[in-house]
């Protein structure tokens, strides 16, 4: 059995403390969540995984560089967006919150914000690696 297909087990058996704004020990991926939408596809949920491992960094890196409000705020939605199918929930959350600030004024919740997301994404690369076994 597979760390993917362990770690499912365990969830599906804990499916209720994974939801929005659940307790701070929440997986940075909820498992449960994505598998509604795969049907319990392991091969799909890695390659989504995989993706979104892959282009959350893209979006971080358009958040970082954003010389615009509008720049900013496209990214933090499509983040957010992304990060919600795949039930990846304190990365949503962060890309909310970043999604209602004004970047150009304000300069420290943009820093702050950014190194957040920079915590919380390398934590769930991470969590994708060992599940995915690499």
């Amino acid at each position: 059995m597979t760390a993917f297909n362990q770690e499912m087990d365990i969830l599906s058996n804990n499916a209720n403390q994974f939801s929005e704004g659940g307790p701070e020990n929440v997986k940075p991926v909820d498992l449960v969540h994505l598998a509604k939408y795969t049907m319990g596809d392991s091969a799909l949920e890695a390659e989504i995984l995989t993706l979104f491992s892959k282009q959350s960094l893209v979006y971080l890196g358009q958040i970082e560089k954003a010389q615009t409000a509008r720049e900013w705020h496209a990214a933090a939605h499509t983040l957010k967006g992304s990060a919600r199918a795949i039930g990846a929930w304190p990365i949503a959350d962060l890309a909310a919150e970043a999604e209602k600030i004004d970047p150009l004024n304000a300069s420290h919740e943009r820093a702050d914000i950014v190194a957040r997301l920079k915590a919380e994404l390398k934590e769930l690369v991470e969590y994708i690696d060992k599940l995915l076994g690499k």
